[in-house]
């Protein structure tokens, strides 16, 4: 796991983002993992390369299961851009912080 994580660190894209209350190592962890997700280093994340990260990982996902991620972050679009992806984290940041505070 940490191999495939520095190698993704090292394939993070370099396309700036909205920072949407994130640090900036927060940032780079997002961008990495955005990475390791996306099998062909287009920067676009597709519902086949969620699927195949999943089995590389030992992980069984339905297509279902993509289908609805898919659908909470972009709709119905064929692809997530790092922008999606890094709005989507945001959105779950907001809705932790929320549910964590006394």
């Amino acid at each position: 796991a940490k191999a495939r994580y520095a190698a993704a660190a090292r394939r993070a894209p370099a396309t700036p983002v909205q920072p949407r209350g994130f640090s900036e190592p927060e940032l780079h962890a997002l961008k990495t993992i955005f990475a390791m997700f996306d099998q062909d280093g287009g920067e676009r994340l597709s519902r086949a390369d969620l699927l195949a990260y999943a089995d590389a990982i030992g992980e069984f996902a339905l297509p279902q299961d993509v289908d609805a991620v898919f659908t909470c972050l972009a709709g119905d679009a064929t692809t997530i851009g790092l922008e999606e992806w890094v709005l989507f984290a945001a959105k779950l940041k907001t809705a932790w912080d929320y549910n964590s505070t006394p």
